[in-house]
């Protein structure tokens, strides 16, 4: 049996918006980029204000102490929203730790490999 997911039965593909960047490194910002002069985050990233992302899905439990301040959802299904990203030659899916809609940003529970494909 499929899985729930966006855009019908089969699903549709979203784009990330853009990368989110940060004044100063963090254990999963490590990477300076030379065009803006701040570092890229590979945990997290902005999505188009027209994806149908929100954070009232009933299965998004974000942890205690999670990044978009929101209360603590049921332990047992922390992680239980994940999403497929494709980056330059692999697939890796990902869970979501929480989603911040006033800034239209979603926090995985870890970094992507992009990490170490950033130039």
């Amino acid at each position: 049996m499929l899985r729930p997911r966006l855009g019908g039965p089969l699903g549709t593909y979203y784009r990330v918006e853009q990368p989110v960047h940060v004044p100063v490194s963090e254990a999963n910002c490590p990477t300076l980029d030379p065009a803006n002069g701040r570092y890229v985050c590979f945990d997290r990233f902005k999505y188009k204000a027209a994806d149908p992302i929100v954070s009232s899905w009933t299965n998004l439990a974000p942890p205690v102490g999670n990044r978009c301040g929101q209360a603590p959802g049921n332990a047992a299904l922390t992680g239980d929203v994940e999403l497929l990203v494709f980056e330059k030659y692999s697939a890796a899916k990902m869970r979501l730790e929480c989603v911040d809609t006033a800034n239209r940003i979603v926090y995985l529970t870890g970094a992507t490999g992009a990490s170490s494909q950033f130039t």
